[in-house]
């Protein structure tokens, strides 16, 4: 039996390339403006993303683990009465002699269980990790943002995508006729003269 589940790791994989095509900000070895925004924009689905399939593998866990622990027990009873049967009480198996006797007449069974529940405890441990990482690229999200906040301000870049440019030509076309009118009056004052 391989110790490696590798339907799981596909998947797995999988949602990992999507979500490193959806984290990845660079572009042409630059983080552009646009590409923080768009990463700033996806953090909160692709975390709820990873919740979701963190809650999903640790229930399956916890479910392989229930399994192993109803099809063990009822071995245990069974061992415990073979082994108890026909001695006196004084004398009845261990609890550590009838575990041993569980795992020997059910090698390959144990051995089935065991790895699965191994296999489940590893992917739970990964999407932990996964999930611990993704908290500290919020953290590299906010401070790329404020870094180019930062640079776009010493740059005296106008931040043009927040003005109201049609506000902003009434004001420059009031100045234009305001000035225009004092002009004609100085020179209707001229012509008077």
């Amino acid at each position: 039996m391989a110790l490696v589940d590798f339907d799981s790791i596909e998947s797995d994989s999988e949602r990992i390339s999507f979500i490193e095509s959806i984290g990845n900000l660079i572009s042409n070895g630059q983080v552009t403006p646009e590409a923080l925004n768009e990463g700033l924009a996806n953090y909160f689905s692709i975390n709820r993303f990873l919740i979701t399939i963190y809650e999903q593998v640790v229930q399956e866990l916890e479910e392989s683990k229930i399994q192993y622990d109803m099809w063990y027990s009822e071995l245990f009873i069974q061992e415990k009465d073979k082994l108890n049967d026909g001695r006196p009480q004084s004398k009845f198996a261990s609890q550590a002699e009838i575990n041993s006797a569980v795992i020997v007449t059910n090698q390959n069974e144990y051995k089935e269980k065991k790895y699965e529940i191994l296999q489940k405890e590893r992917r739970v441990s990964f999407y932990r990790r996964l999930l611990d990482s993704w908290k500290v690229q919020s953290n590299i999200l906010i401070n790329l943002s404020q870094n180019m906040r930062s640079e776009l301000i010493a740059l005296s870049v106008e931040n043009r995508a927040n003005k109201d440019i049609t506000k902003e030509n009434l004001i420059r076309h009031n100045k234009e006729g305001l000035g225009d009118n004092i002009r004609m009056k100085k020179i209707k004052r001229v012509e008077s003269e």
